[in-house]
C-alpha cells in the first residue's frame, strides 16, 4: 500500500513539473488575508463594527438572562408560598423567557454572521482589482494564501503592498455623506 502511495505521489509530482505547473517561468505572489484585515483601515472599521454589534447583542442576551434568572430565583424562593395557579403562571414564564432568550440568541448568531459576510464581502470585492494589479504589475503566475504554505521566501510575499494600495484607496474614496435636507418650500401668501 506504501509502495503504491509512493508511486501515486511521484506520479503527480512528475505531472506537475512536466506539465510546466512548478516551472522556472511560474512567478508566485503571497499574501496573508487576515492580516490585510488587522492592518488596513477598512479591516479595522469592519473589525470595530462586528465588536460593537456582538456587545450590544450580547447586553441585550445577559438583561434577557437575567429576567429570566430573576424568576426562577422568586420560583425557588416563595414557590412553596404560592397558589397552585401563580406557581403554574411562573413556570410557564420562565419557560417562555428561557424560550425567547434561546430564539434571540439564535438571531443574533445569524446577525452577526450576515453582517460578516456582508462586510467582509465588500472588502475582499474591493481588494480583488488591487491584488489583480499587483500580480500583473510583478508579473506573478499565482498569488496563495500565506495560511495554506509551509515555508516560503518572504520576498514573495505582497500583503503590506495591498494594505499600503487598500488603505490609499480607503481615503481617496470619501465615505457617503448624507444628501442635505431638501430646502422647505416658501409659504404661500394668502
Amino acid at each position: 500500500m506504501k509502495k503504491t502511495l509512493s508511486l501515486l505521489t511521484l506520479l503527480t509530482l512528475a505531472m506537475l513539473l512536466g506539465g510546466g505547473f512548478l516551472s522556472a517561468q511560474s512567478k508566485i505572489g503571497i499574501l496573508d488575508p487576515q492580516e490585510i484585515l488587522e492592518k488596513s483601515i477598512e479591516g479595522k472599521k469592519a473589525f470595530t463594527k462586528l465588536q460593537d454589534f456582538q456587545k450590544m447583542k450580547g447586553e441585550q442576551l445577559e438583561k434577557m438572562k437575567k429576567d429570566a434568572d430573576l424568576l426562577e430565583e422568586k420560583l425557588r424562593t416563595q414557590g412553596m408560598t404560592m397558589s397552585d395557579k401563580a406557581r403554574l403562571d411562573l413556570t410557564k414564564e420562565i419557560e417562555s423567557k428561557k424560550s425567547s432568550l434561546q430564539n434571540e440568541y439564535n438571531n443574533a448568531q445569524r446577525d452577526l454572521q450576515f453582517q460578516q459576510q456582508e462586510i467582509f464581502g465588500k472588502i475582499q470585492e474591493a481588494l480583488s482589482p488591487i491584488i489583480k494589479a499587483i500580480r500583473e504589475e510583478k508579473g506573478l503566475t499565482v498569488i496563495l494564501d500565506k495560511r495554506s504554505i509551509v515555508d516560503f521566501d518572504p520576498s514573495i510575499e505582497i500583503t503590506d503592498e495591498v494594505v499600503q494600495r487598500y488603505n490609499k484607496a480607503s481615503l481617496a474614496t470619501p465615505a457617503a455623506q448624507p444628501a442635505p435636507a431638501p430646502a422647505a418650500a416658501p409659504a404661500k401668501k394668502k
